[in-house]
């Protein structure tokens, strides 16, 4: 999905077996639609992961933790942000039989990652 102000992509994965989910990169401006896809799609929302912390990212992980309270936010231990995990290159984020791989591509940002699925796709 996308969010057009600020073109950000926002990706949510759910394992079809035990109806664990992630969010990546949730925005603010569309924090309650996607809690309300989550709720339709049955899925118990496990972390809200964010690739960078920056101007252009505002996230939208406070209101899901609303919505969602045992829901964890997830960022790189090098963006200096706040959140109840903190990761790093080689980590993985297991929501269910289904795992990301987190890979770190500073740049953008000093706390820059791409989470990968089985290697064939990549959020960031």
């Amino acid at each position: 999905m996308i969010e057009f102000a600020s073109s950000t992509y926002t990706y949510i994965l759910g394992c079809s077996a035990t109806r664990k989910a992630v969010i990546i990169d949730p925005v603010l401006e569309t924090a309650h639609r996607d809690a309300q896809i989550i709720r339709e799609l049955d899925l118990d929302l496990m972390y809200g992961l964010n690739t960078h912390v920056h101007a252009d990212h505002v996230t939208g992980t406070a209101v899901l933790k609303t919505a969602f309270p045992s829901m964890k936010s997830v960022l790189a231990a090098s963006s200096g942000g706040k959140a109840d995990l903190h990761v790093k290159e080689g980590d993985k984020i297991k929501f269910g039989h289904e795992h990301l791989d987190v890979l770190a591509t500073p740049g953008h940002t000093d706390g820059a990652w791409f989470f990968s699925e089985h290697r064939t796709c990549t959020y960031s």
